[in-house]
């Protein structure tokens, strides 16, 4: 990961399938890269579809919900061998429905909805609250300080200070 060209750049993988490692392995490689990237790594996690999990990986998929925060609640009791971050790293989920977006509310710093309207996007916030909520967009990196963003550069909010990055260098206020 570059971190010396953008300050304020945050990176992260899309989303992680919680099948394919545990809490303990995804909170340890979370602490790390986020200490190699000046904490500027995103994390964001999510539950995957039954072909994959049990076609692919031979694992028996769960009711989302019940997995999604049992997974979440696990990494909050995980422990990390290495030096303590200034921060703890945040953590976001991939979160379309609205019970799924309450467990973001309640369990995570936030959600990281894929290829949204913006109705979804105002009825996320809507069910998200006041967290912060900090996502990647398909076209580039995003940093954000705010309840919920999608992938696509359709965001409702009433502030001004919310910027979307392109894979062109471009930048998109919202």
């Amino acid at each position: 990961m570059d971190t010396g060209k953008h300050d304020n750049a945050q990176g992260g993988h899309r989303r992680a399938n919680i099948y394919a490692r545990d809490s303990l392995a995804t909170v340890n490689a979370q602490y790390a890269l986020a200490e190699q990237s000046a904490d500027r790594f995103l994390l964001g996690v999510g539950v995957s579809h039954i072909p994959l999990v049990e076609g692919l990986r031979g694992h028996k998929y769960e009711k989302p919900i019940a997995a999604m925060t049992a997974y979440l609640e696990s990494m909050k009791n995980a422990t990390y061998g290495g030096p303590a971050p200034a921060e703890t790293p945040k953590t976001v989920i991939a979160a379309l429905g609205p019970r799924m977006l309450e467990v973001a509310a309640k369990h995570a710093d936030g959600a990281h909805p894929y290829n949204v309207t913006p109705e979804h996007t105002a009825e996320a916030r809507r069910i998200l609250g006041p967290i912060s909520c900090y996502a990647r967009s398909a076209g580039g990196r995003v940093g954000v300080q705010g309840r919920c963003l999608g992938s696509t550069p359709t965001c409702a909010t009433s502030g001004s200070n919310l910027t979307l990055g392109t894979r062109s260098g471009g930048r998109l206020g919202v």
